[in-house]
């Protein structure tokens, strides 16, 4: 008996379990001739649509989002206007002054357009991965018809 307890025993498949809280993937971007990475994220916050986003940065004042209406790999056209989020694409560039006091938001619109290409969309392991490329205008605090120039990658982005 305590032959076969001890083959039962050495038989047993033991299997790792995920981690508790799992690592986002990262989001590298250009604007203008700077590079930044950041952690990624994503999110689905309505049916049928993925925003990804960087996480906090404490050493980071730039921020790159994106907001694409699909559920699948593929390239979206970003150019939707600026608080159509429920509907459209977009791009959106984030830059805030050391103290966070003040900030620069541009977005893509009709005429300040891009694309987005997912080449990774992993709902068993919550990943996503692709590239961007846009053009965005200045709209906050005032629309100055100022623009940035905005491309990079974003891979693994971890859904939450």
């Amino acid at each position: 008996m305590l032959v076969f307890l001890c083959g039962m025993y050495s038989c047993k498949k033991t299997t790792t379990p995920p981690p508790a809280n799992p690592t986002p993937g990262t989001l590298t971007a250009t604007v203008n001739g700077t590079t930044f990475t950041t952690p990624a994220y994503a999110q689905i916050l309505v049916p049928g649509r993925l925003d990804i986003y960087p996480g906090v940065s404490t050493t980071d004042s730039l921020l790159v989002s994106i907001f694409i209406a699909g559920t699948s790999t593929g390239t979206y056209t970003l150019n939707s206007t600026q608080g159509s989020l429920q509907n459209g694409n977009e791009g959106e560039f984030y830059h805030s002054n050391a103290t966070n006091t003040s900030f620069t938001e541009y977005w893509t619109d009709t005429t300040h357009t891009g694309t987005v290409t997912i080449t990774k969309w992993d709902m068993t392991a919550k990943q996503f991965s692709g590239t961007f490329s846009f053009n965005a205008v200045q709209f906050h605090p005032s629309a100055t018809g100022a623009t940035v120039s905005v491309s990079g990658s974003f891979t693994n982005a971890l859904l939450q």
